[in-house]
């Protein structure tokens, strides 16, 4: 696109570079959505049309929404586990709502962030992980 002022005649067109005023808008949206399109999501390809393009960001902006849905329940519920045992006397009380915490938060990723708690230089078992007991 040229760096043309754009002064629109009568019939919605420029007068520089002729062009009608729809097409240089729908253009000017496109490179827009695409842009914000590649801002929420980086590794996605953006379809060819203006419209393809905002279905894509309409499904990127619901997966963010369920996201910040979930992350915000789950650390309410995280938060309320805390309160109610968390002042539970016994270190194996207080081991419980460290793993009950970590799994609600962590959603279908506990037993990966476990495994991972648990490896070390000596392997994969080189750490113990106490779920505790329950008050």
């Amino acid at each position: 696109m040229s760096d043309c002022e754009h002064i629109w005649n009568a019939h919605h067109q420029c007068q520089w570079c002729h062009r009608d005023k729809q097409d240089i808008d729908y253009e000017e949206s496109k490179r827009d959505a695409t842009a914000l399109l590649l801002l929420a999501s980086p590794g996605i390809t953006p379809m060819s049309s203006l419209s393809g393009v905002v279905s894509q960001l309409n499904h990127v902006i619901a997966g963010l929404l369920i996201d910040a849905t979930y992350d915000v329940n789950a650390v309410q519920s995280a938060i309320n586990c805390a309160v109610k045992y968390g002042g539970v006397d016994g270190s194996h009380h207080k081991t419980w709502v460290i793993d009950q915490m970590v799994r609600m938060l962590s959603g279908n990723q506990y037993d990966a962030i476990v495994a991972g708690a648990c490896d070390g230089d000596d392997g994969p078992n080189t750490y113990s992980w106490d779920e505790g007991i329950a008050p």
